[in-house]
């Protein structure tokens, strides 16, 4: 199998996998449940498949940027370990597995890294790929990144559905987290997408 088909193929899975999610989220938070298991297992799959993706594209230096080598390694380890280090302390925060993987949504988080970014993973991952790509100076592998932040655009526009839910859900706990959520939602800045 050709590098080219590996690329398509995978692209086609993204594709197919980011339907699925979206649909999956889309009728999580309009029914105002949480994410199915089924739904929160996609969405680690389509990371794996897309971080595969742009690792490879930027080790086989597909489509090469003219950038010089050096500076490439250099700017883009430092994005890389930025990024690592912003997961891990948005990791952090979450204090557990479920809540990690999106199963638990119910309470927002507001101490640590999360005063400063309502999605840290998201930027930190964000970041992780941009200094991949960048490290293996390939325009494929920052096409790849540009689709993640369409990815996370995706994501972000699905969580403008919790308002609808929380409206029609009657219990303490769904009607305060509600609240809670339209107090951080006011404060978005323009990062917060990521």
């Amino acid at each position: 199998m050709t590098d080219e088909m590996i690329f398509w193929i995978g692209s086609l899975v993204l594709i197919s996998l980011g339907v699925y999610i979206w649909l999956g989220i889309r009728k999580a938070y309009s029914e105002g449940e949480t994410l199915p298991p089924r739904v929160a297992i996609s969405i680690w799959f389509f990371y794996i498949v897309h971080y595969s993706l742009v690792i490879l594209s930027a080790l086989h230096g597909v489509w090469l940027l003219p950038i010089d080598k050096v500076s490439a390694l250099s700017v883009g380890s430092v994005l890389f370990a930025i990024g690592i280090t912003i997961v891990f302390l948005g990791l952090i925060e979450f204090h557990s597995f479920h809540r990690a993987a999106g199963l638990d949504s119910l309470k927002l988080i507001t101490t640590g890294i999360y005063q400063y970014s309502r999605n840290p993973q998201h930027l930190g991952l964000f970041l992780c790929l941009l200094g991949i790509s960048l490290m293996g100076r390939s325009v494929l592998a920052f096409l790849f990144t540009l689709a993640f932040y369409m990815h996370l655009y995706t994501i972000s526009v699905g969580r403008t559905l919790p308002r609808a839910c929380f409206r029609k859900r009657i219990l303490p706990v769904q009607i305060k987290s509600g609240e809670v959520y339209y107090d951080q939602n006011e404060k978005k800045r323009w990062w917060d997408i990521v």
